[in-house]
């Protein structure tokens, strides 16, 4: 019945730990998935990173998504498949308005198979190209309302909160309107000429919305969101107990 498997990576095939690897039973899962059906990376980490993660799996097709959904390409010929930073004066505009509020962040842009570190924005830096404003997890969710607040006047951009190791410490991804996991899965889609009711989606934040909502079968990691479970039709275990495995088991093995 399903024909693609959409994977968000952190909090889903890996721990919060921007380091680690899948499992060995995870990799040996999603390599015995991407035999049936076609696999796809679904994730805010950038290309240079994806690419470490697609080797280290052993995974020889399927596609990357990358950016929250601002790039997308085809893993087996590096094909760049959708290519949406966002626009320079929108990225200087809500720069300043993060350097009014005293708001650190950091801007991603494309790294190609590098892994490099990110810096600190300063004013002054270039932004060309870029796919992410992003902060670290440092801030209230007051703060993160009234900042939000602030940045809804940005009718091209995508606003999403972030939160994975501190209950009551926020971050934020801002990304351009048409750059969310939704707007990747209806590019894999069309390539594999599928509907959304063929598609299985498994993750664990507020960034994930998109992605199940995009999706036939909406599965929420047993870390997720309280929220996100909400609206799941199945909820895996979690990250540390190979969650992953067990819906590709459950749904595509069949076993």
């Amino acid at each position: 019945m399903y024909k693609a498997l959409m994977l968000d990576i952190d909090g889903t095939i890996t721990p919060y730990d921007y380091k680690a690897f899948p499992s060995k039973k995870v990799c040996e899962a999603i390599v015995k998935a991407s035999e049936v059906l076609t696999v796809s990376l679904v994730t805010g980490r950038g290309y240079g990173s994806v690419k470490k993660i697609i080797k280290h799996i052993g995974l020889q097709s399927g596609f990357g998504a990358i950016n929250n959904g601002s790039y997308v390409f085809d893993i087996q010929s590096s094909q760049t498949l959708y290519n949406q930073p966002i626009d320079n004066d929108s990225v200087y505009k809500i720069l300043e308005v993060l350097n009014n509020n005293k708001i650190p962040v950091f801007t991603k842009q494309f790294q190609g198979d590098e892994n490099l570190p990110y810096s600190p924005y300063t004013l002054g830096d270039n932004v060309d190209d870029t796919y992410m404003v992003f902060s670290d997890e440092l801030f209230s969710h007051d703060t993160l309302v009234s900042l939000f607040d602030q940045l809804s006047v940005f009718s091209d951009i995508t606003l999403h909160k972030t939160r994975h190791k501190d209950p009551n410490k926020y971050g934020f991804n801002i990304t351009h309107a048409k750059a969310t996991k939704a707007h990747a899965i209806e590019v894999i889609l069309e390539q594999l000429k599928i509907t959304k009711n063929e598609v299985i989606s498994v993750g664990d934040s507020y960034n994930d919305f998109p992605l199940l909502m995009a999706s036939g079968l909406k599965v929420a990691m047993g870390n997720a969101l309280s929220d996100l479970k909400a609206i799941a039709d199945y909820v895996a275990p979690s990250v540390d107990n190979d969650g992953v495995a067990d819906v590709i088991e459950k749904y595509i093995l069949k076993r």
